[in-house]
């Protein structure tokens, strides 16, 4: 029996599908509505995936054993070239941000930092870079930050490590 003489009986255009045992029609309206199922559902997950990724993202972030990511500043300097909504803070006191801090970063001192986080960090969401001249004061600002329940806290550490040019201010 040939394959037209198929279409001639059953009265609908079938498509040969191979299963390894041998060969089987399938009328060729199921098999569109199946490929175009399995479309939707890889459409679906695509979507799934891509938007909650930002989500899983900030979960997956903060270092073992801390409520904060750690870098580099190395790694900080790449980030803050495609990243967009970030804040960078120099928790120093006045006198030591003047005599040099990272460019674009904002001096809220350590001291301060609890009075003047709101005001100046308004998204609790972004990303938060802290930096300064003392590690442990570093430390302290960001779990103090993680507290007020900021997400994207990011240690940095010392602004003399800074690999590129410091910003100074007369």
């Amino acid at each position: 029996m040939s394959y037209n003489t198929i279409i001639a009986r059953i009265g609908v255009k079938c498509i040969f599908a191979g299963t390894g045992k041998g060969v089987r029609l399938l009328p060729e309206a199921i098999m569109n509505q199946s490929q175009k199922a399995k479309w939707i559902i890889c459409a679906c997950i695509l979507l799934v995936v891509l938007s909650s990724g930002i989500s899983v993202y900030r979960h997956l972030r903060p270092s073992r054993g801390l409520p904060y990511e750690k870098v580099t500043m190395e790694q900080a300097q790449a980030y803050m070239e495609y990243e967009k909504d970030y804040y960078l803070v120099d928790i120093s006191d006045e006198k030591t941000y003047q005599e040099g801090h990272i460019p674009g970063a904002l001096c809220i001192p350590y001291d301060s930092l609890l009075g003047q986080a709101a005001g100046m960090l308004p998204d609790k969401t972004a990303i938060v870079y802290i930096c300064g001249n003392s590690a442990k004061k570093c430390d302290k600002a960001c779990r103090k930050l993680c507290e007020l329940g900021y997400t994207g806290v990011t240690f940095l550490g010392l602004v003399k490590k800074w690999p590129g040019e410091l910003e100074r201010k007369k």
